[in-house]
């Protein structure tokens, strides 16, 4: 069971939203969503400043896509969660190297 919320593309995705079937990758500067849409594979958040940037990051890949923080940064005290097929998050660069799930 997942502790993220279950929603569909249409919800999370805004402008913006770029594609990933594949990775590694790192979030880009202009990235305001994501969507990941095949594989097993992380997504690396960049580092956190406390900018209170927002980042959608969806799942629709059958496997597992792990989010990363950038070296010792934290995701709600973790460093790193995992998505299932549909889930959604949306993370906010709370303060340096802290970022938060909304």
């Amino acid at each position: 069971m997942s502790r993220f919320t279950r929603t569909s593309v249409t919800d999370c995705s805004i402008l913006d939203t770029r594609l990933v079937s594949s990775g590694p990758d790192t979030v880009l500067d202009t990235d305001k969503s994501i969507i990941a849409t095949a594989n097993t594979f992380t997504i690396n958040l960049p580092i956190a400043t406390g900018s209170g940037r927002l980042l959608y990051i969806k799942s629709v890949s059958i496997g597992l896509i792990t989010i990363d923080g950038n070296d010792s940064d934290t995701i709600d005290g973790l460093p790193d969660l995992t998505l299932l097929q549909y889930d959604c998050i949306i993370v906010m660069d709370y303060i340096a190297n802290k970022w938060v799930i909304l």
